[in-house]
């Protein structure tokens, strides 16, 4: 509204995104969520606090790959699930024009569908559930997050080598995404792996596990780990 009405808003300072979309302007923390060594001390800890619950398996400390058994249970799946009402072809980030406006653009190396978890995704109990489990593994407060993307995958679907790291992210308010933490709502037969080229490791989709990695150095949370 400010954007496209910028004058009916007597705000035509705001469409300028270095003046609106700035951390102060949005009334954020200033503090990051990580300091350096922050994130390796919580990589660090995973198997003594949840080896039980989880039965947590690393499968790499150079950069954590981090697999938890378990991790969601079949009312907690259902309700990712059965709240998604919009599905949609993946896209991809497209361009960001001068009012920080960031585009979409069709996806050929993603070719699954998409479906965000929205305000009734959200606030159901389950999902509730979900993301305060992922707040206490991770010391990443929900208020940290993006909301979840669910995706469907039908036969043949992929989505090629990719980083969830976002260059251009180093310079908006919200930062690079640090980490990711990927859930299984369903099991394969063949094929869905999460694969980590570098590393030489698959994850096997198994309903109820989540696999968590970092996407940026230990020692300096706003460069990438190409690994």
């Amino acid at each position: 509204m400010i954007v496209n009405c910028a004058k009916s808003c007597n705000a035509c300072h705001l469409r300028d995104p270095k003046v609106r979309c700035n951390r102060e302007s949005l009334g954020m923390e200033l503090d990051p969520v990580y300091y350096p060594d922050d994130m390796n001390n919580m990589f660090e800890s995973l198997t003594t606090r949840y080896s039980t619950k989880y039965n947590v398996s690393v499968l790499s400390t150079e950069p954590w790959v981090v697999v938890f058994e378990n991790f969601l249970t079949d009312k907690e799946i259902d309700a990712l699930i059965t709240t998604q009402k919009r599905w949609e072809r993946s896209t991809d980030t497209g361009l960001t024009n001068e009012f920080g406006e960031t585009g979409r653009i069709l996806s050929a190396g993603r070719t699954s569908s998409n479906s965000w978890c929205d305000k009734a995704c959200e606030s159901h109990p389950d999902v509730k559930k979900v993301l305060q489990k992922i707040e206490e593994v991770t010391h990443v407060k929900r208020k940290n997050y993006e909301s979840f993307q669910v995706l469907r995958y039908d036969v043949g679907q992929h989505y090629n080598v990719h980083h969830d790291f976002g260059h251009e992210d180093i310079h908006l308010a919200c930062g690079p995404r640090i980490l990711t933490f990927f859930l299984y709502l369903s099991d394969v037969d063949e094929g869905g792996e999460t694969a980590f080229p570098e590393l030489g490791i698959a994850v096997k989709p198994i309903k109820g596990r989540a696999v968590l990695w970092p996407s940026v150095l230990n020692e300096d949370l706003n460069a990438m780990d190409k690994r």
